[in-house]
C-alpha cells in the first residue's frame, strides 16, 4: 500500500493545536481507509506534517 505525506502550513499554530488536530485525524482515519502514523511541527517554519 502506498504511503502519503500530508503537509499543511499552519501560521500561528501551537504544539497543542497540532496535537489536537492529530487526534482528530486519528478519529476520522477509518472513515477514509487511512492510517495516521505520526506528525511533526517545524517550529521555525510553522509547518505541520503528517507522515508514516
Amino acid at each position: 500500500m502506498p504511503l502519503y505525506m500530508d503537509i499543511h502550513e499552519a501560521p500561528g499554530a501551537t504544539e497543542d493545536d497540532l496535537a489536537k488536530a492529530h487526534l482528530a485525524d486519528i478519529a476520522l482515519q477509518d472513515q477514509y481507509g487511512a492510517t495516521v502514523h505520526t506528525y511533526w511541527l517545524n517550529k521555525r517554519e510553522r509547518h505541520r506534517q503528517l507522515s508514516p
